[in-house]
């Protein structure tokens, strides 16, 4: 997604409430701890909003895909390190 005004780009995440609960406290609070206190190895959440049935999210762009990152990080770490890390972020 690029904005108009600016040409700056944003990845937009989408989540179907079929995946997560939408009450979920913690949920919350990670979106907000995202865009209230960024941190330079976290992506940085802009906003998040309900739509319909998912929560969409406005985040920082990477400059790297995930399984290129994956493929350069995994010969520095074992592999279940990774695999861990990705699975529990998702």
């Amino acid at each position: 997604m690029r904005l108009k005004s600016t040409k700056e780009s944003f990845a937009v995440k989408k989540i179907p409430f079929c995946n997560l609960d939408p009450r979920n406290p913690d949920m919350i609070a990670d979106l907000e701890i995202g865009k209230l206190h960024p941190h330079p190895f976290l992506l940085r959440s802009y906003c998040a909003f309900t739509h319909v049935d998912s929560v969409w999210i406005l985040l920082e762009l990477m400059d790297i895909s995930l399984d290129v990152l994956l493929n350069k990080v995994s010969l520095q770490f074992k592999r279940n390190v990774v695999q861990s890390v990705v699975l529990s972020s998702m």
